[in-house]
């Protein structure tokens, strides 16, 4: 009975792609537990030790969930025998996005010739969106192998991987002991003060504190200079969106942006892009604050005004938000024009008039055109509201400008954006 359970279990999770293995507890390979990550891909022996670690901890009575250092997850279980045990994985609990591949890779201190390998193999790993299913699976199994005393167990990168690393001599400079700490501790300060202008939209305080960090002792970590200005770039990227977050910027709006930069920073050729790059970082992450910084809003309407920017083609209509979000239509009408000083409906209309208008500068759509882009299915009413909040017909003010030398140009869009 019990092995037609764990055989049924085992088909179950083959039949889905989930990788299995059963393997002693002591005295077995335990090199193809991660399919092949380390011992074939990284090239290291640390998974005969962290399996072996992980093994002595197991027992009857548990179902363990170990999530290592590549953000894979295991399931392990003693089997009925006590000399086996039956491990699935790994899994990933979070989808690795280009962004958060590369924030792994210079947090493990990998070369970047590790980045495809990588990609492929996370890319044939099951994603769990929801893991409560694998890990009921797991449990109800623990269950029916030794009754309702079963109970899971969860441990992190911390218990699964062990790399520890040295700090003695890291970044000593000789004749001038504890100049290390200083090193560190002054970079962390200069770090700190960037999330702070960042958070607080001050572009000019931002670049002046990157460019005072430039002039810190900056570690090269690996021997390929440009993957090391790239890699800290994209520290700085990582430090800026946590920064936007705390502003109160919509994870949306912060994903998007830095999505963007990921091609732009794989491009960095030299010391002198990689500063162009922290810049244009800079200015990004501040314009996203002061566009979209929503902490002074209830959390209702935060999420009000960011349905709204994300999708100005959707139906905005009181009626719809307010059957999206589950709230009653007259109190949400009621707490919007409150917060904001104005009617949703008005909101609405003077987001979608603040797009058209760089639309016209921009480009050269017809009017019709730009009017479906901003969400308007009425080309009259677009052209209505367009004269109620800018004063003039969106032809007219096409043509205003058209005659405008090309650099004022750029700063009107760029004021627009």
């Amino acid at each position: 009975m019990e092995n037609n359970m764990i055989n049924f279990t085992e088909e179950i999770l083959k039949n889905n792609s989930f990788h299995t293995s059963r393997v002693r507890l002591t005295g077995d390979n335990y090199e193809n537990i991660d399919m092949g990550l380390r011992k074939t891909i990284i090239k290291t022996e640390d998974l005969q030790i962290a399996a072996e670690h992980l093994l002595q901890f197991l027992n009857p009575q548990m179902v363990h969930f170990s999530t290592d250092i590549f953000k894979c997850t295991y399931a392990a279980l003693i089997l009925p025998d006590k000399e086996t045990a039956l491990i699935c994985g790994p899994v990933l609990y979070e989808k690795i996005s280009q962004q958060k591949l590369l924030d792994l890779v210079y947090e493990l201190s990998l070369s970047e010739k590790f980045l495809e390998p990588l990609k492929r193999y996370y890319d044939n790993i099951p994603y769990l969106s929801s893991p409560a299913m694998f890990e009921n699976l797991f449990l109800t199994l623990g269950k029916e192998l030794y009754g309702k005393s079963s109970t899971i167990v969860f441990h992190g990168p911390d218990f699964y991987d062990k790399w520890d690393v040295p700090y003695h001599n890291y970044l000593r400079i000789p004749g001038q002991p504890f100049s290390n700490i200083d090193i560190i501790e002054t970079r962390y300060e200069i770090e700190n003060a960037i999330i702070g202008a960042i958070a607080s939209g001050n572009e000019e305080l931002a670049l002046g504190l990157f460019a005072k960090m430039h002039k810190t002792c900056m570690p090269q970590r690996l021997s390929d200079n440009i993957r090391d200005l790239k890699n800290y770039t994209i520290t700085g990227n990582t430090i800026m969106r946590k920064a936007a977050e705390h502003a109160g910027v919509h994870p949306i709006h912060i994903d998007c942006y830095s999505n963007s930069l990921i091609p732009v920073i794989e491009c960095i050729a030299n010391e002198n892009d990689a500063r162009m790059v922290q810049r244009k970082m800079v200015h990004g992450y501040c314009q996203l604050v002061k566009n979209y910084r929503q902490k002074k809003y209830s959390p209702l309407v935060q999420k009000i005004i960011t349905c709204i920017d994300t999708d100005l083609c959707a139906d905005l209509s009181l009626n719809s938000l307010s059957e999206h979000l589950g709230a009653n239509a007259s109190y949400l009408s009621a707490l919007f024009s409150k917060e904001t000083g104005m009617t949703l409906t008005n909101y609405v209309n003077m987001r979608r008039i603040e797009y058209a208008k760089k639309l016209l500068l921009s480009t050269s759509l017809p009017i019709k055109s730009i009017a479906l882009q901003c969400g308007f299915t009425d080309v009259y009413y677009f052209s209505k509201q367009f004269k109620r909040i800018v004063q003039c017909t969106p032809k007219n003010f096409r043509q205003s400008y058209i005659s405008m030398d090309k650099k004022h140009l750029q700063e009107i869009q760029k004021n627009l954006s």
